[in-house]
């Protein structure tokens, strides 16, 4: 009898840290002259488990290799890797297709504008629920003309301006996001270096699991 109510207390104990926990998504994106890169970590439990996503997306001819995917997912320990996934995909094959069948890709704008009017409730909420603890943007850009490089920077500056007021309006904000534009007159340049960090409870991922399946569930009858 004791067994099993100190296995229940460890169990209700268990479920609660994991109620509590905070899953981390870091979102870094760098551009340097022609090339980008992406890579997203998904980690909870003080990363005791991660999941990485990498994106490098280069410059992509017709007859060169597509660029490459990689997803990782690993432990504490960041040298023991557990799964390692690579997938090539084109860049322009999702292109091509629409452009021969222009209705499939009206279906499929058709679908996302369905969806999202149906759950912006639940999408709302779940907005709220996100932290952003660190926003961290830097952007170096240039042009041989002068005129063209100072109205640029004024365009992204204003660009920037205009999403960190509507990440305000819907993310909780910590700290003072770190925003930098640099004008580079005389040369043709673009360069970018974001990162951002988020931050959710796994309870309110549940919470809002099942708030879009009561929508759904709703609709059906």
């Amino acid at each position: 009898m004791e067994l099993w109510l100190m296995l229940l207390i460890a169990i209700i104990i268990i479920s609660l840290l994991l109620f509590f926990s905070k899953i981390y998504i870091d979102i870094k994106y760098k551009r340097n002259g022609k090339n980008d890169y992406i890579k997203v970590d998904v980690s909870m439990l003080k990363r005791l488990l991660v999941y990485q996503m990498e994106v490098p997306i280069v410059e992509v001819d017709d007859n060169k290799s597509p660029f490459l995917i990689q997803s990782v997912l690993k432990t504490a320990n960041a040298s023991d890797e557990v799964y390692k996934k690579k997938e090539k995909r084109l860049i322009d094959k999702m292109a091509k297709l629409y452009s021969k069948r222009p209705s499939k890709l009206k279906h499929a704008i058709h679908q996302i504008n369905y969806f999202t009017h149906l759950y912006s409730k639940a999408i709302d909420k779940i907005l709220r629920l996100i932290v952003c603890e660190k926003f961290y943007w830097k952007t170096a850009y240039g042009a041989e003309d002068a005129a063209l490089t100072g109205i640029m920077a004024g365009l992204l500056w204003t660009g920037q301006t205009f999403l960190i007021t509507q990440f305000k309006r819907r993310i909780t904000l910590l700290g003072k996001p770190v925003i930098m534009l640099h004008p580079i007159f005389g040369c043709n340049q673009c360069e970018v270096d974001f990162q951002c960090i988020f931050s959710i409870r796994l309870g309110n991922v549940i919470k809002a699991i099942r708030s879009i399946y009561a929508i759904k569930n709703e609709k059906e009858k």
